[in-house]
């Protein structure tokens, strides 16, 4: 994703950096701090190779939006902090831009899909802005971020439904998009204990530990629900009706070790033998 904006003036002004504020609609929550470092030392060592751009801040003359360029920013201010006397790192370069709010937060969207990937609440929380502020269709704001579909853009916004420390989790990659579509499934109390204990665990234990889980989870489901019913050996068994919608689905999709409902996305154990 790419935009354009009008610049309002052709050559750069210099601008010290306490008057340079980031984007008011970036929806990147962090940054990474080794990924600064070596833009830094690039900066240092090559000079600043593509110019930021920011608005005039409204109300507050002399104090600017950045629409792109909050990585070379940050940069600029590790330097300094480095080298407090050099003048050279005591202000950067800005191009101003002509640019309303949405335009401005489609740059923070582009700006972050280019530099770094956003995660899947970063996501989430973007587009419920988009939504509610914007006024965007869901449809839309998936498109944004390369979702191609109104259920892509739903399931997102459910993670927002989730427990926070499970949110935390999903937000540092401790937890993926796909698991945390299961954890939907299973009690709160259950999703909270298991995403404590992922982010304790060594990445390697994770995906181990989060199926064992999962699965006793889904289990304890199964039995209280009545189970399902299991099909000839070698095909794929069908349940009469799923236990979550009630409706005979159309298939049953296979996410990792579980099957999904193919109406509801509702998880059922379904076993299948080779």
């Amino acid at each position: 994703m790419s935009i354009a904006l009008n610049r309002s003036k052709f050559d750069p002004i210099r601008v010290p950096l306490d008057r340079i504020l980031p984007n008011p609609f970036q929806p990147r929550s962090d940054m990474d701090p080794a990924g600064i470092r070596q833009l830094a030392a690039n900066i240092k060592e090559r000079g600043l190779l593509q110019i930021p751009q920011a608005r005039e801040k409204a109300g507050m003359p002399g104090y600017y939006e950045l629409a792109f360029g909050h990585r070379r920013a940050e940069a600029f201010r590790y330097l300094h902090k480095a080298d407090p006397d050099n003048p050279k790192w005591q202000t950067i370069p800005l191009y101003l831009v002509r640019a309303d709010d949405f335009q401005m937060f489609l740059a923070a969207v582009a700006e972050g899909e280019h530099q770094e990937k956003f995660s899947p609440i970063d996501k989430a929380h973007a587009m419920k802005f988009a939504i509610t502020h914007f006024k965007v269709p869901q449809a839309d704001a998936g498109r944004h971020f390369r979702l191609n579909s109104q259920g892509a853009v739903v399931n997102h916004l459910n993670l927002l439904k989730m427990p926070e420390i499970v949110q935390q989790a999903i937000h540092k990659g401790v937890i993926s998009e796909n698991q945390a579509r299961l954890l939907r499934r299973i009690p709160e109390a259950d999703m909270i204990r298991i995403a404590e204990a992922m982010i304790k665990l060594d990445p390697a234990e994770r995906q181990g530990f989060f199926g064992e889980q999962v699965r006793a989870c889904l289990r304890q489901i199964s039995i209280a629900e009545g189970g399902t019913k299991r099909g000839p050996r070698g095909r794929r068994p069908t349940p009469p009706t799923c236990p979550h919608c009630h409706e005979l689905p159309p298939s049953y999709v296979r996410v990792d070790e579980v099957w999904q409902c193919g109406n509801c996305e509702g998880v059922v154990l379904l076993k299948v033998t080779a």
